[in-house]
């Protein structure tokens, strides 16, 4: 549960719904500083995208191990900030773990057709420029 935006520490407080007690905070963006972190954002992706398939499938596995391995405390997060009872919270974190084992088991593929479909759309523009 958030107890909403503490607007002069310019932070978010998640409050525990049972306890109200504070689970933890996270710093706000300013409205002014948006359109930067929007900008890196957008400098990060594109350098991501430039990055070899095998190099971008590697940092994806390792983002989907790092949340299904840490499940336990995820859970417990979850329970703190909306209530749910531990075994809800474990069963959501189970069906999230099968779906990412189920998408990764099809990453090659699909990033195996993106790598074609770029392929063949550049061999496209190189011939149109000649």
């Amino acid at each position: 549960m958030s107890a909403g935006p503490d607007v002069v520490a310019r932070e978010l407080v998640s409050v525990d719904p049972a306890t109200l007690e504070t689970v933890g905070r996270v710093p706000v963006t300013a409205p002014e500083e948006l359109a930067e972190a929007i900008s890196e954002a957008r400098a990060a992706q594109t350098a991501f995208a430039r990055e070899p398939l095998a190099a971008r499938r590697r940092l994806i596995a390792r983002v989907g191990h790092v949340l299904v391995e840490d499940d336990r405390r995820i859970a417990e997060t979850i329970v703190a900030e909306s209530g749910k009872p531990l075994a809800e919270a474990s069963a959501w974190l189970e069906r999230y773990r099968a779906s990412w084992e189920a998408n990764f088991e099809r990453l090659d593929s699909v990033l195996e057709e993106l790598q074609r479909r770029t392929s063949a759309s550049t061999r496209a523009r190189r011939r149109i420029k000649r």
